[in-house]
């Protein structure tokens, strides 16, 4: 939310294992965009991982977890 553009300055993941792919384009008011995001397991294991979005938006960095079972 907000009157100015937003920009995605870095994304940042806790480890090797898990990356993200993401628009490096401004967003007018409206718009949206999409992060993709892939962790590449070694073993069979939970996971937990953080990824940090630092952009121009009030209260950033904005912190995302991706959870799940590796089978």
């Amino acid at each position: 939310t907000g009157q100015n553009l937003l920009v995605l300055y870095d994304v940042v993941t806790s480890c090797g294992c898990t990356k993200v792919k993401y628009s490096k384009q401004p967003l007018r008011v409206g718009e949206t965009t999409e992060l993709t995001v892939r962790y590449e397991a070694d073993e069979t294991e939970h996971f937990n991982k953080a990824i940090t979005i630092y952009s121009n938006a009030v209260g950033s960095p904005h912190k995302l977890r991706v959870r799940g079972l590796v089978k």
